[in-house]
């Protein structure tokens, strides 16, 4: 295959796999994947993979109703299947999280996705961001975490209604 026509499948396969999470479209985002393509998180402790990958989207919508990402830069590996993506993840926490009510903060998350597509779709993606810095935003490190504290109660008592 030409590094044309390799160029042109990850763009594909890539913007649809963006442009399908900042729909909050769980199939869509699955649908980029190649039968046994996996999702690689800091949250799992093992490659996710088809309906969980969905289950996972769904998730992130419920809990950052608003979400997005953008994506600040991509660099594509010539003659490789590999993609690099630096991107921020913008949304305010509105829905439980681990079992923590909402805190009702905006993030504005740094990150970054190695993405290796092949002839059938994505194959893998291995996404890194600081989880430390996702817990300072939404408030939930001490001391800022006894400041949500009313917020917090708030939320959980809202899931119990």
């Amino acid at each position: 295959m030409s590094q044309s026509a390799l160029a042109d499948r990850k763009t594909a396969y890539h913007d649809a796999y963006i442009e399908a999470w900042n729909d909050h479209d769980p199939d869509g985002v699955v649908e980029q994947f190649a039968d046994g393509g996996t999702y690689v998180d800091p949250l799992f402790e093992e490659p996710i993979g088809g309906e969980e990958i969905a289950e996972f989207v769904r998730l992130t919508a419920e809990r950052f109703p608003d979400f997005r990402f953008e994506q600040r830069h991509v660099l594509d590996v010539p003659e490789e299947s590999i993609r690099i993506e630096e991107w921020t993840m913008h949304g305010t926490h509105e829905g439980m999280r681990e079992g923590l009510p909402p805190t009702g903060n905006t993030i504005a998350l740094d990150g970054t996705s190695v993405v290796e597509i092949g002839a059938g779709g994505i194959r893998e993606i291995r996404g890194y961001y600081d989880q430390k810095e996702l817990a300072e935003q939404l408030g939930l490190t001490f001391p800022a975490v006894v400041g949500q504290l009313p917020t917090m109660v708030v939320g959980a008592a809202k899931e119990v209604l």
